[in-house]
């Protein structure tokens, strides 16, 4: 005798999560990066041109200087963009 539809196991289905749960390095990397994005967007293009060369090497007087300030202001500046 023929097995009914409502009997043959199905072998695709694939396996149940539970609803909202999420890895915390998934939830926490956007949440990381829209702070930044956000910090940055209140910045002139200068001074975040300034916040990425400091990140990469704290030093403000080099970081100035990389983020195309003049050479005779890149202390002042530097310590004011702190």
């Amino acid at each position: 005798m023929p097995k009914q539809p409502s009997q043959v196991a199905k072998t695709t289905s694939k396996p149940k999560r539970k609803p909202g749960k999420v890895t915390p390095a998934a939830s926490a990397v956007p949440k990381v990066k829209t702070a930044y994005q956000h910090a940055l967007s209140d910045l002139i293009p200068k001074q975040a041109k300034f916040v990425r060369f400091y990140v990469q090497e704290p030093n403000a007087t080099k970081a100035a200087k990389d983020a195309v300030y003049s050479e005779p202001t890149a202390y002042a500046i530097g310590a004011e963009n702190l």
